[in-house]
């Protein structure tokens, strides 16, 4: 504390200057404040560069992280998308162990090559028609197949697959007369990249139709049953092939029970002719119904 130094003058006592005082407390705490304040000012400084750092790291991190995201998304579509030699069948001679299953399977194509001459001949449309035609290209492919070997078997492979799809959208076409050709022209332009899928889904638009007019209609409901029995034990024989491969003439059944769930679509595409397009027996003109 400083010590309390007065003058003394005519009248006594003067008040105490600022002088008198000794080292001022009020300086001191000015001080303390300053430094307190270079500190404060010096640890911001430090904790902005920190964060500005960590900042820089996590833009980084997420660059990276992105960069990661998009070089998969490239590599994903790369291995997908572009067309593969092998990519319908990783093991296209698993259904041919020996000379009896090639022949066997040579021979049971011919059922589904049948399908398409009867449909040639029981339509009444050139779209009902031109289905006709690709069964007979999926027999004709599918023969080709099992007899092929060597190099020459992956593209044949291919084809059949690519012969199922196209068959599939011109099916589509009969069950849907007025589906869009845009539709089928994006069906067929898919094709060589995802033939099975394409086959998915257009035969399962089929089923939905034919479920659909089997329910309004009783005479389609025996064919459906015949139909369902058909798929059904086909899926089990191409599920067979896989976990029992060792089981002879498999990969044969499973013709012979596609060639005749395929028939049975006819059913179908005799209704929709009737009564979607007017047409009668033996008719090929469009005719149109009597109000």
């Amino acid at each position: 504390m400083g010590v309390l130094r007065g003058r003394r003058g005519g009248g006594g006592w003067d008040a105490p200057g600022p002088d008198d005082f000794g080292p001022s407390t009020s300086s001191a705490g000015v001080g303390k404040q300053q430094a307190a304040g270079v500190r404060q000012r010096g640890g911001a400084a430090l904790l902005n560069a920190a964060l500005g750092r960590l900042d820089a790291v996590g833009w980084r991190r997420a660059a990276l992280h992105q960069r990661r995201w998009l070089d998969g998304a490239v590599r994903f579509a790369a291995d997908n998308l572009r067309p593969k030699l092998d990519s319908c069948s990783p093991l296209p001679a698993t259904c041919d162990h020996n000379r009896l299953e090639r022949c066997a399977n040579c021979v049971t194509s011919a059922p589904v090559a049948l399908v398409g001459v009867h449909t040639m001949r029981a339509r009444r449309t050139p779209a009902g028609r031109l289905w006709g035609v690709s069964l007979i290209a999926v027999g004709a492919n599918s023969c080709g197949f099992h007899a092929s070997s060597g190099a020459v078997r992956p593209h044949c492979r291919r084809l059949d697959y690519w012969t199922i799809a196209v068959a599939s959208t011109a099916m589509l076409r009969c069950v849907y007369p007025n589906v869009p050709l845009a539709a089928t022209i994006v069906s067929l332009a898919a094709t060589p990249w995802a033939p099975f899928l394409v086959s998915t889904i257009n035969t399962s638009s089929v089923e939905v139709k034919y479920l659909s007019r089997a329910a309004q209609e009783p005479s389609l409901r025996l064919p459906v049953l015949a139909h369902g029995v058909c798929c059904i034990a086909g899926l089990v024989c191409f599920k067979m092939e896989d976990l029992a491969p060792e089981v002879p003439l498999t990969h044969a059944t499973w013709h012979c029970l596609s060639a005749a769930a395929t028939a049975t679509f006819n059913h179908l595409v005799n209704d929709v002719e009737e009564h979607e397009l007017g047409l009668g027996a033996g008719d090929g003109r469009r005719r149109r119904h009597k109000p």
